[in-house]
C-alpha cells in the first residue's frame, strides 16, 4: 500500500474543504518522499495544488502516513489491515459482512491506496467502506487500472466506481488515470473509455496506470445496491450512455516530450496494422 507523490497532491486537494476529523488509510501507507520533494513538486508537475501546509515542516523529513494527514489537519489516524503485521491498530477482514459498529459512520476520510483490488468480495468491501463514512465524508481509490496483471485478484475499471457510487448517491468528486509509462501523467475520465475511444485504449494510452477515483457520500445511509452497469441501463432503455458529472479536474504531469515519443514508437505497430488492414480491405 501507498501514498505516491503525484496521488498525495490529488488527496490535498480532496481534503482541502473537508472536516478533518478522523481518516482512515486501508493498510499502512507507505509515502517514500520528503517534504523536499512535494515542495518540489510544483515545478516537476507543473499544478497550483496549495501545498502550503508543509512549507513550515523541516525539508529534509520523510514523510509518514500520520505527518502527511496531521499536517493537513486531520486529528486521528486510523489504520485498517486484515492482520496486525503491519501494525495496524483496527484489525478487520473486508471479505466479511458485519462490520464493526464502532466504525459505522465515523471517518472524514477514507484512503484505499492500493488494497480493494486484494479483497477477493470486492462487492462487500466496497459496501463496507461505504458504512465507515460519515455524511460529507470522502473516500478516495487509488488501484490499478492496467498494466499489473496478478498484483491482486483485480484490475479495476473506472466504470466500477461510476455506477456504485452513482447508483448509490455518492458525488463524484473526481476520475483520473496516473498513467506510468514515463513519470507520471493524468487523464480525466468522464465517459465510458471501452466504447468511445475503442476497446484497444487501455493498452495504447495508459501502458502502466492507475485509477485514483473519489466520491463523497451525501447522506446516512447504511443500506447500499449492487450497481448494474451504466452502460447496459442506457441499452436496456433506448438511450446513450451519457457523461458522468465530475467536479474536479487535475491536469499535471512530467517528461512530456520522453512521453510523446515512446507513445509514437509504442503505437506505430497499431497504426501500421490499420492501415495494412484497411488497404487489404
Amino acid at each position: 500500500m501507498g501514498l505516491p507523490i503525484d496521488v498525495s497532491l490529488i488527496v490535498i486537494e480532496l481534503t482541502n474543504k473537508i472536516n478533518k476529523g478522523k481518516v482512515l488509510c486501508l493498510g499502512k501507507q507507505v509515502l517514500g518522499f520528503k517534504v523536499r520533494d512535494l515542495i518540489n513538486s510544483r515545478s516537476k508537475f507543473r499544478h497550483n495544488i496549495d501545498i502550503s501546509a508543509f512549507d513550515k515542516i523541516n525539508i529534509d523529513i520523510e514523510l509518514t502516513q500520520e505527518l502527511f494527514f496531521n499536517t493537513l489537519g486531520f486529528k486521528h489516524v486510523d489504520t485498517l489491515d486484515v492482520d496486525e503485521y503491519e501494525g495496524a491498530n483496527i484489525i478487520f477482514d473486508l471479505n466479511q459482512e458485519n462490520i464493526p459498529e464502532k466504525l459505522t459512520n465515523s471517518y472524514d476520510f477514507i484512503y484505499d491506496g492500493g488494497t480493494l483490488e486484494h479483497v477477493f468480495n470486492i462487492g462487500i468491501a466496497i459496501k463496507s467502506l461505504s458504512r465507515f463514512l460519515k455524511r460529507d465524508g470522502v473516500i478516495c481509490h487509488m488501484n490499478p487500472c492496467n498494466g499489473y496483471i496478478d498484483h491482486g485478484f483485480f484490475q479495476i475499471s473506472p466504470t466500477f466506481y461510476f455506477d456504485y457510487y452513482l447508483q448509490n448517491n455518492f458525488k463524484i468528486l473526481s476520475s483520473v488515470i496516473m498513467e506510468k509509462s514515463i513519470g507520471s501523467q493524468t487523464i480525466n475520465i468522464s465517459q465510458d473509455l471501452y466504447r468511445t475511444y475503442s476497446s484497444d485504449y487501455g493498452i495504447q494510452k495508459a501502458i502502466k496506470g492507475w485509477v485514483i477515483f473519489s466520491a463523497k457520500k451525501q447522506n446516512d445511509s447504511l443500506t447500499f445496491i449492487n450497481p448494474q452497469q451504466g452502460y447496459y441501463m442506457a441499452k436496456w432503455e433506448s438511450d446513450k450512455q451519457k457523461f458522468y458529472s465530475v467536479e474536479k479536474k487535475f491536469d499535471f504531469g512530467n517528461y512530456f516530450i520522453l512521453r510523446r515519443l515512446f507513445y509514437f514508437v509504442f503505437n506505430f505497430p497499431f497504426l501500421l496494422k490499420r492501415t495494412i488492414i484497411k488497404w487489404i480491405k
